[in-house]
């Protein structure tokens, strides 16, 4: 059984999406990406005191085809999509990058993502598309998110 995309809008991601998509896309002068930004671009909003881990986590290194980051585990509770879940992210991220014209793509390796979890579900970001227009995540484990930057409701 296929599940349907999970669909959202939020224009105000717009600006910041924009940016990012500038920076590591189109003018390619992105080196690095703070995890709290891979964080946001998933609509999931950070605290305070959650913003001081990500800092101290470090950036995403992006490279011509790979990307990856190292530090210390961090499991915290937040909500996502108005669920609260248990947010892991493990000790690296890595996998591959491609760039294209006005829009990249971050495919994860198996094991070394983002994970939610709550009871008696766990899903896993396996790539995360992000364009002007829209992010799309794919997570194995549950509904993919769709997220619409416009502020257009569609008809």
């Amino acid at each position: 059984m296929f599940r349907k995309p999970i669909r959202i809008q939020r224009p105000d991601l717009r600006d910041e999406v924009h940016e990012l998509v500038d920076q590591v896309a189109v003018t390619r002068v992105a080196e690095k990406m703070p995890v709290e930004e891979l964080l946001r671009v998933l609509g999931l909003r950070v605290a305070p005191d959650f913003h001081d881990q990500l800092v101290s986590r470090g950036d995403l290194f992006l490279g011509e085809e790979t990307f990856h980051n190292q530090g210390e585990e961090i499991r915290r509770q937040v909500t996502l999509l108005g669920i609260g879940v248990n947010l892991c992210i493990p000790p690296v991220l890595s996998g591959t990058i491609t760039r294209f014209s006005n829009s990249f793509q971050l495919v994860f390796r198996e094991d070394y993502s983002v994970t939610a979890s709550k009871l008696l579900f766990a899903l896993e970001l396996r790539h995360l598309d992000v364009s002007r227009e829209r992010i799309f995540a794919d997570f194995r484990g549950a509904s993919d998110l769709y997220i619409d930057l416009s502020d257009v409701t569609p008809g």
